[in-house]
């Protein structure tokens, strides 16, 4: 449950960040893009990580993804801060 949730923690901003920033007439390439990474991906990571669990203890491997997926939200909200940031500074530049 966790995991779903944190999923459409992160899939809602990103998408949303998708449609800010990629032009309209791109948009349906880019999310088929994506799709197509999305469904070939899966299938490939659980190749790659499948011998790494045969000799590691799940609650171990499950430790390592929530670290890594927590250092994600934070260079996230960095990112995002620091973008806020920017649009902030350029829109007083313009209004001087």
């Amino acid at each position: 449950m966790l995991l779903g949730l944190g999923f459409g923690l992160i899939n809602t901003p990103f998408q949303m960040l998708l449609h800010r920033r990629v032009l309209e007439a791109y948009l349906g390439r880019i999310f088929n893009v994506l799709g197509m990474v999305s469904g070939v991906g899966m299938p490939l990571s659980l190749l790659l990580v499948s011998p790494v669990l045969d000799r590691l203890p799940p609650p171990l491997w499950f430790g390592v993804v929530a670290l890594a997926q927590g250092l994600s939200g934070v260079v996230w909200i960095w990112e995002v801060r620091i973008e806020g940031h920017q649009h902030t500074v350029k829109a007083d530049a313009v209004g001087s």
